[in-house]
């Protein structure tokens, strides 16, 4: 991974901040999914 957005100033940190949170977001929704298919299954 570069460190190029280090050199680029807060602009880019907040950038990369956002890159972050989208996707622990996305990982956080898609591992909730599973884990309600998995109880569904499990009680069905």
């Amino acid at each position: 991974m570069s460190l190029k957005w280090k050199n680029q100033g807060e602009n880019s940190d907040n950038d990369f901040l956002d890159m972050v949170f989208a996707t622990a977001a996305s990982f956080i929704f898609f591992f909730g999914i599973a884990v309600v298919a998995t109880v569904i299954s499990l009680f069905r």
